[in-house]
């Protein structure tokens, strides 16, 4: 009898624990996580460019980027779910949702905003001041945070093509 009440509880454990509420996506990234890792902070760094998706449907624009992330190696990315608002004083602000995926597939998820300043020179390239808080991502980045600062952003008006670095930190 005693058998049969502890396979009982066994099975009861079991079920309860399969039936929780975490999502499939959570259980295997912390699949892909080694049991005794420890998370570790260190700087990043990255030297991007981007281009307009020309498959956007958003009004305020999605871009596609490229480049090396130190972590990562050379990267591509997209940004989505874009937001913008002009403010008073003529600049346009941004915040979207990014996506950045290592040669092995690897994702880190973020959240960036810019500030665009438009040239008053008559020249067509813009400054861009911003930054993004990293969000998480799969595989090594699976709860991933931290942040970048952008530096040197420029985009050039007529074709849309940008380019940064940037410098900050990670935890993962």
């Amino acid at each position: 009898m005693k058998t049969i009440f502890k396979t009982a509880m066994l099975i009861a454990i079991m079920v309860s624990f399969s039936c929780s509420n975490e999502s499939l996506n959570d259980s295997l990234d912390s699949a892909n996580k080694s049991a005794n890792a420890e998370r570790v902070t260190k700087k990043i760094t990255n030297s991007l460019a981007s281009d307009p998706d020309p498959n956007a449907t958003n009004e305020c624009g999605e871009a596609l980027y490229y480049g090396i992330m130190s972590h990562m190696g050379k990267v591509t990315g997209y940004t989505y779910d874009s937001t913008c608002y002009f403010t008073e004083y003529g600049t346009l602000i941004s915040t979207g949702s990014e996506v950045t995926i290592a040669a092995n597939g690897d994702e880190m998820w973020s959240i960036g905003t810019i500030e665009i300043t438009f040239p008053t020179d008559g020249s067509n390239i813009a400054t861009i001041e911003g930054g993004s808080i990293i969000t998480g991502g799969t595989g090594r980045f699976a709860g991933a945070t931290g942040w970048f600062v952008f530096e040197n952003m420029t985009v050039d008006l007529l074709t849309g093509h940008e380019s940064h670095t940037a410098y900050g930190e990670i935890t993962y």
